[in-house]
């Protein structure tokens, strides 16, 4: 009965690990593409806002620069 004793059943050898460098891998390609795409798009945004607050302040400056100038009247004998 003592011989018994030892013969018991095998376990399944463990699996080995899955390399989770292959995830992490796929996951930080994925964070380079999503990061190629967001900083160029949001420079873009912010260099087009740029651009178009100019603009506007160019227009409100010349609107009032041709408010002055159509104010003076340059056909006066005065104005010489």
């Amino acid at each position: 009965p003592s011989s018994q004793a030892f013969d018991l059943p095998l376990a399944h050898p463990p699996r080995p690990p899955t390399s989770p460098t292959t995830k992490r891998g796929s996951e930080s390609i994925s964070a380079g593409i999503v990061v190629a795409i967001v900083v160029p798009t949001v420079i873009i945004f912010l260099v087009l806002f740029a651009i178009a607050i100019y603009v506007c302040r160019r227009r409100k400056s010349d609107r009032a620069f041709s408010r002055q100038v159509s104010s003076i009247d340059i056909t006066a004998t005065n104005a010489l």
